[in-house]
């Protein structure tokens, strides 16, 4: 299951200017992707990306905020289990 993502669009009319608050790109994620706290393992923002990665928890791949990740980010294929 992948599960180091990067964003590269943002939704919910937000922009990059919003993420030089300290904090908001956990704000983003949780508000805006849905993304429960406890499967984030870091978050970061990076030159007009946003990187995510959860942990490796396979129960995750059921949850609609799941689906909805992999459809909004790019996903590293690294992470793909063989």
């Amino acid at each position: 299951m992948p599960t180091y993502f990067i964003m590269t669009m943002l939704e919910s009319g937000w922009t990059w200017q919003d993420f030089q608050m300290e904090g908001m790109e956990l704000d983003y994620a949780t508000t805006v992707l849905d993304i429960p706290e406890e499967a984030i393992d870091y978050i970061e923002v990076l030159d007009h990306s946003l990187e995510i990665q959860l942990f490796d928890n396979p129960e995750l791949v059921n949850e609609d905020w799941y689906a909805q990740l992999i459809t909004l980010a790019k996903v590293s294929e690294a992470t793909v289990s063989a």
